[in-house]
């Protein structure tokens, strides 16, 4: 429900259905007015507004208490999501079992780069940082000898 004071523009509501408690008109100290109530846990408000003529305040009361239980009924809590039935045992084939295509290399270069990347002894503190092109970022500058795509292949 969206209330916007024409009089007043810095008087506007805004309440989920979800929220309201309870619809109703009731006297105030300004006479007859539209009474919209939240629930505790979104604030426990009790809102007052008043519609002159009293026709079309009851009008009004009608349309939101009318627009307020057909949310009840079926309220929109998000995404609508429907379940399709699950296929029975009997219905589903079993699937074919395949084996990966997978080639494992196993280079002893390989592992002996990051190995010693790794292990380096002479390494006191973390070297200044350099921009490799291939990566097209700052990395580590990397020790003489070494190769930024053996350690990437690791």
């Amino acid at each position: 429900m969206v209330w916007h004071a024409s009089l007043a523009e810095n008087f506007n509501v805004s309440i989920p259905w979800i929220q309201i408690s309870k619809v109703h008109v009731r006297a105030s100290k300004f006479g007859q007015a539209l009474v919209v109530e939240t629930v505790p846990r979104a604030g426990g408000y009790v809102l007052g507004f008043k519609i002159e003529p009293d026709e079309r305040r009851e009008a009004a009361c009608k349309e939101v208490s009318s627009l307020w239980k057909v949310f009840l009924a079926d309220p929109v809590l998000g995404v609508k999501h429907t379940v399709e039935d699950a296929p029975t045992s009997t219905q589903s084939a079993p699937l074919e079992r395949r084996a990966d295509d997978v080639e494992i290399v196993d280079s002893a270069e390989t592992s002996d780069t990051m190995a010693a990347y790794l292990a380096d002894a002479s390494k006191a503190a973390d070297r200044e940082p350099v921009f490799d092109p291939e990566l097209g970022l700052a990395v580590e500058a990397l020790p003489p000898g070494y190769d930024i795509g053996k350690l990437w292949s690791a």
